[in-house]
């Protein structure tokens, strides 16, 4: 009876482990006005690219500055421009009607329809890495995790690149492995959870 027990106690670890390993890079995603938004990710339901639409630099530029009264880019309102320019396009019939957008530099987003089926996998998408690290923009990761500590970027290293969410979150995982090798070599970190262009938390797995 006892190494029965143990072997179904093996098994349901083994299966915990499995599972932890498959849902490592996933998300669950927000919506803006109806719409999944997957930023630096992809859904994991079969889609079709219906269209895209461009943000206007200067108009971003404009609504940025307003809200933080400063010059780095507000990432909310880079995501809120794109969502709202789409809408208004579907809904004047310029573009076709979408389920969704999707976008890795904030600036240009896709359209895309999700395809019959797979009901159960909505608002789910799998991350992007940079520099082998899960990178969680505007998302939740569906892995358990501990949070190990916070990240920020200074402006000057923001205006230093292409403007692009993409190039800001390279600047944080790069501050958050320099921070990890002075502060705690012999800790290692999964992932980031941006919360804003210029701050993140970094996590680990559990």
């Amino acid at each position: 009876m006892k190494k029965i027990f143990t072997f179904f106690l093996i098994t349901l670890i083994s299966l915990n482990l499995v599972s932890q390993n498959e849902n490592r890079g996933l998300c669950i995603v927000d919506k803006i006005k109806f719409k999944e938004v997957y930023v630096m990710c992809e859904p994991i339901r079969p889609y079709e690219v219906v269209g895209e639409v461009y943000s206007l630099l200067s108009q971003l530029y404009a609504e940025s500055s307003a809200k933080l009264d400063e010059d780095i880019p507000d990432m909310k309102t880079m995501i809120d421009n794109l969502v709202v320019n789409a809408i208004n396009k579907e809904e004047k019939g310029k573009v076709k009607n979408f389920d969704a957008i999707m976008t890795n530099d904030g600036l240009i987003c896709y359209l895309i329809k999700f395809k019959e089926g797979n009901e159960d996998k909505s608002m789910i998408g799998r991350v992007k890495q940079i520099l082998g690290k899960d990178v969680f923009v505007m998302c939740t990761p569906l892995n358990s995790y501990d949070m190990l500590g916070e990240v920020f970027s200074f402006s000057k290293q923001i205006m230093a690149v292409n403007q692009s969410i993409e190039n800001y979150m390279k600047i944080l995982v790069e501050n958050a492995i320099t921070a990890i090798n002075i502060k705690y070599p012999s800790i290692e970190f999964d992932a980031i959870i941006a919360t804003a262009s210029n701050k993140a938390y970094f996590i680990k797995y559990k």
